[in-house]
């Protein structure tokens, strides 16, 4: 270990086993058999998920403890995100339990975003993502701006025959003069 040669009561927190090394993490995609992608759609507590499988079968995500503790800041799992799990094929399961999965990494936003360029048949699961990224898309019309045109027209034509009427009922108002009271 480094010998703290600088002293100081807030220099000791910083230990070099504590110290957090930048580095860029490579988005993992499913390997081998029995892994894959999940959604996060209930948190229990307790180390434990619910989760949405891309075959699309609940299953109970049981969190290890590599992603507790020091390790949870780039590791968070929240409602909704989107994680790598491998399935519990070891398990005897009974009839009305879950089955379980253990978390294998947990993806960002721009990690589901490679995930979805590279594989094209990921089924329901990414459709949310999916249908966000279509509605980005923007369409102009030129007949849009000409059938604005023509209702501002007739609102302008409406607002100067109000103001005619008003002028007509004025006019026809009989004005007093108050200084002959």
């Amino acid at each position: 270990m480094v010998k703290n040669k600088f002293g100081g009561n807030r220099h000791k927190k910083m230990a070099s086993k504590d110290a957090k090394v930048v580095h860029t993490r490579k988005t993992r995609f499913v390997k081998e058999e029995g892994e894959m992608y999940a959604k996060v759609s209930k948190l229990y507590g307790g180390g434990h998920a619910l989760i949405e499988c891309s075959d699309n079968v609940e299953r109970t995500l049981v969190i290890r403890q590599k992603f507790k503790k020091r390790n949870k800041r780039d590791n968070s799992i929240t409602l909704g995100c989107y994680v790598l799990i491998g399935i519990r094929e070891w398990e005897v399961v009974a009839p009305s339990k879950k089955q379980k999965a253990d978390l294998l990494y947990v993806y960002g936003k721009n990690e589901i975003n490679d995930i979805i360029a590279s594989n094209k048949n990921l089924g329901t699961l990414f459709q949310s993502v999916i249908d966000d990224k279509e509605d980005v898309n923007v369409e102009f019309d030129v007949n849009a701006t000409n059938n604005f045109n023509a209702k501002s027209n007739v609102l302008n034509k409406k607002i100067s025959v109000e103001k005619k009427k008003e002028e007509e009922e004025d006019n026809t108002k009989v004005d007093f003069d108050w200084d002959e009271i």
